[in-house]
């Protein structure tokens, strides 16, 4: 719905858990399209603090919490993902917020 919006790529780290040593356990890599926004923002994490967001994405991708996104080089670890849908209830974007680790 919202595709011809994403005009930025960035690559999605999919998690599942975490090692031994306590570094996330990647499971898969891809490229997404996606919109980026750098912006701090002050969100409720999965633990229940308020967190300092480096900013957010739009995709059509699934993403979940504990996620890493990287971004120029660089990775984000997802801290608030929210799948939106449309008047009609059918899916129609995934907004995800960010943070530095």
């Amino acid at each position: 719905m919202f595709s011809h919006f994403y005009k930025q790529t960035a690559v999605l780290k999919v998690t599942d858990g975490y090692d031994e040593y306590g570094k996330p356990d990647i499971v898969e890599t891809k490229e997404i399209a996606c919109r980026i926004e750098f912006k701090n923002t002050l969100v409720v994490g999965a633990n229940g603090q308020e967190i300092t967001s480096s900013g957010r994405l739009f995709t059509d991708d699934e993403i979940k919490i504990g996620d890493i996104v990287c971004i120029d080089d660089e990775d984000y670890k997802v801290e608030q993902a929210f799948l939106s849908t449309g008047l009609d209830g059918e899916y129609a974007v995934n907004e995800v917020y960010f943070a530095s680790f």
